[in-house]
């Protein structure tokens, strides 16, 4: 099972992908429109897996919120 902080890594990472991919698309003009219809098609799949990190982070949390589930907390410990 995923948790919330992997998740938002996950996420933060595809964003990233995203964006840069996007920027790729739009600025890059030596793109032939072959490699931009393939460009295009990774960014549907890496949006699609962005929409899935979503969705499992608001299961997560609806979970905490509904008391389903409790959350961890761990306290720090001084020496």
């Amino acid at each position: 099972m995923e948790t919330l902080a992997t998740l938002t890594d996950k996420l933060v990472i595809e964003v990233i992908k995203i964006i840069r991919l996007r920027d790729k698309l739009e600025n890059d003009t030596s793109l032939t429109d072959a490699e931009k219809i393939e460009l295009f098609n990774v960014i549907e799949i890496a949006n699609k897996q962005r929409n899935d990190f979503c969705k499992e982070l608001d299961e997560i949390v609806e979970d905490w919120l509904s008391g389903k589930k409790i959350p961890k907390t761990y306290k720090r410990i001084k020496f």
